[in-house]
């Protein structure tokens, strides 16, 4: 199996506050998480003339992934970027 380059866009950043009991404390706590929702581009995405979205939209999957942090989200709606699935080596 061979490594995968997909190329994805940041579509949301949606802030969520939750509470949750720190055991070490014994007290409740409050925490802030940014959830970062991605797709993967589409041959007509941005101003419908990338030829590199329309190479990577024929080549590769389509979906989309979300991930999460309690940082803040560096990056900007409508950001590109390049995500590799590489297959694990199974090293016993």
């Amino acid at each position: 199996m061979s490594t995968v380059r997909c190329k994805v866009r940041l579509s949301q950043v949606v802030k969520q506050e939750y509470s949750y009991w720190d055991h070490h404390t014994g007290t409740s706590s409050k925490s802030i998480v940014n959830n970062a929702k991605f797709g993967f581009v589409t041959a007509g995405d941005g101003d419908g003339k990338s030829e590199e979205n329309k190479r990577f939209w024929e080549a590769t999957p389509s979906g989309t992934f979300e991930v999460s942090t309690s940082k803040e989200m560096p990056w900007s709606i409508g950001e590109e970027f390049y995500v590799d699935i590489v297959p694990v080596v199974n090293r016993q």
